[in-house]
């Protein structure tokens, strides 16, 4: 699709390798100064000291690679790949579910409509986070909306950066005030499917 500006809105995509193979999750933010080099960096800094201290909601086959940084201002604003020193791993031993094994986590707005809605899908779910063959611990799902919570909190904390949901037709956000686990079923994300979204 066309580009459409977004100003002021900087997209940072979460690179894993997952079993092999590619999995990203993308968030958008509005920050309230300057972009520039320092304001990337400190964000994907923010991101990978958040996947670190919850390495443990994550499969030991998923290790995040790289954190990738893009102004939306303008169609050639400024982009970073942040890759940590070294890869960041998660440290559940438990066996992995099939890759395209997920949860849904809702990204809540306040505000009416499928415009103001959004998901992330988690990377990296293991058969000691399930209660039966289609469910996980409900803890255990509300645990994944809360490191998502501790995430939200934490860049705009540390970089005044307000997690938007994006609205692509028009280039504005909505701010996030949140992110629910409406239910604990185990969701499908095809693109993670073996043999799909194998580069970046």
């Amino acid at each position: 699709m066309p580009f459409v500006a977004a100003p002021g809105i900087v997209q940072l995509n979460g690179i894993m390798t997952l079993g092999g193979q590619n999995a990203e999750n993308t968030f958008h933010y509005k920050p309230s100064g300057t972009i520039n080099v320092a304001l990337l960096t400190a964000m994907a800094v923010t991101y990978v000291n958040w996947w670190a201290a919850h390495a443990g909601l994550y499969s030991n086959t998923v290790g995040l690679t790289l954190v990738y940084l893009r102004d939306l201002t303008t169609q050639t604003g400024l982009t970073l790949d942040y890759a940590p020193s070294t890869t960041t791993n998660g440290t559940r031993t438990a066996q992995p579910l099939p890759n395209n094994c997920t949860l849904a986590i809702k990204r809540e707005t306040g505000l009416a409509g499928r415009a103001n809605r959004g998901r992330v899908y988690w990377v990296g779910i293991c058969e000691d986070m399930l209660s039966d063959a289609n469910t996980l611990v409900h803890a255990v799902a509300a645990n994944l909306a809360a490191s998502l919570n501790t995430l939200l909190a934490a860049q705009l904390s540390d970089n005044s950066a307000q997690e938007v949901i994006l609205h692509r037709h028009v280039g504005t956000g909505t701010p996030v005030v949140g992110y629910v686990e409406t239910d604990d079923t185990i969701d499908s994300q095809r693109r993670r499917l073996p043999g799909h979204n194998v580069h970046h």
